[in-house]
């Protein structure tokens, strides 16, 4: 693909079509994602990412070219890997230079509908999502202070890792096909 390898600003000003550039944005999309299939808004992990036209272009037409579609007014950020959805991740908290929005979304597990704020603490979520396959944390190298927290679940084809900073607040929620690590 030609706009694979050209600077953002060429993209835009020669009207180099990118994947999501003929996207049609619904007026207010209800994003439901399925913790356990891995689906936003019935879209599932592997499935044709043209699925999403739904949600209009991508932020940014350079890393869409590169498969990764960022939806910052949205919280959501997704991957593509030769046109299938390899990937969904949700920004739970807004970030401090206003640079993406936090997910407003809804959150279905198993068949249950919830709301996710980012004060939604780490026993909140053992208790909607049961107990973790994995916990894990990241460290400094150099002073093993922790700066994220993570609880991964496996659920058949599915991994979900809720991940949370050092204060317990929740970050966001990746989902990605199980063994991909």
């Amino acid at each position: 693909m030609l706009a694979r390898s050209l600077p953002e600003w060429m993209i835009h000003a020669f009207r180099v079509p990118y994947p999501t550039s003929r996207w049609e944005k619904t007026p207010s999309p209800n994003l439901e994602v399925d913790v356990v299939k891995g689906s936003l808004s019935g879209v599932e992990l592997g499935d044709d990412v043209e699925r999403l036209s739904f949600l209009g272009p991508a932020d940014s037409a350079g890393e869409a070219c590169a498969g990764v579609f960022g939806y910052n007014a949205l919280g959501l950020a997704l991957m593509s890997d030769n046109g299938k959805l390899a990937s969904i991740t949700l920004l739970l908290t807004g970030s401090p230079g206003g640079k993406h929005d936090a997910f407003a979304g809804i959150f279905r597990v198993r068949g249950h509908r919830h709301v996710l704020p980012p004060e939604t603490t780490e026993a909140e979520i053992v208790t909607l999502f049961g107990e973790p396959t994995a916990r894990a944390e990241e460290k400094d190298d150099e002073s093993g202070h922790v700066w994220e927290r993570s609880l991964r679940y496996v659920n058949g084809n599915v991994l979900c890792e809720v991940v949370f900073d050092p204060e317990g607040a929740l970050i966001e929620i990746n989902l990605e096909p199980a063994g991909d690590e």
